[in-house]
């Protein structure tokens, strides 16, 4: 059975199919977080998981309940819940990039290093969204989840907006909740 299937895991891959789910139930807080996290237990166990999905759901929801996105990282950062969040990233916002990520952490995709580079960045860019999209690309490693879980913070945080023209209208088979469908 399905829920048999989850393994002890440890990589951002599997955050990014939480978004969606997050978004669908956006309205209904509780039910959001709770298929978020039963969604991820199907594939991706363990308590580092569950921590960086935890706080990737917490964000997205301030997020699209229109707290600033800066506002909400800087709150679970006081806070200090959340495993990820206990790095110095308010000191980090004046370093090079590759000094952030590259060196104080990993451009890996485990977790430990991944996520706290999505908030660095997340927080860093969080109103310049393709400028955050493309540092992210430039930094390499893994950079491809990363880029996911980051452009779905900076999304939620800025909207399909923030997101450059030439990006969405070059989209090949767009989502016909962004009005681009293509006719036959």
């Amino acid at each position: 059975p399905p829920r048999h299937c989850g393994v002890q895991e440890k990589h951002i891959g599997g955050l990014v199919g939480l978004v969606p789910i997050v978004v669908y139930h956006k309205d209904d807080l509780a039910r959001a977080r709770e298929a978020a996290l039963e969604h991820l237990s199907l594939t991706h166990l363990g308590p580092n998981m569950e921590a960086a999905a935890s706080l990737l759901i917490e964000l997205l929801l301030k997020a699209l309940q229109g707290v600033p996105l800066k506002e909400a990282i800087i709150r679970g950062i006081k806070k200090q819940e959340n495993p990820f969040l206990g790095h110095p990233f308010l000191k980090w916002l004046g370093d090079p990039d590759e000094l952030v990520v590259g060196m104080r952490l990993s451009t890996a995709c485990y977790v430990d290093q991944s996520v706290p580079a999505v908030v660095y960045l997340a927080l860093k860019y969080h109103q310049e969204t393709e400028k955050g999209l493309i540092v992210n690309t430039n930094l390499g490693g893994d950079n491809v989840y990363r880029g996911a879980v980051l452009g779905a913070l900076l999304g939620a945080g800025n909207g399909i907006e923030a997101f450059p023209e030439r990006w969405i209208k070059g989209l090949l088979n767009p989502p016909p909740e962004i009005g681009l469908e293509k006719g036959p």
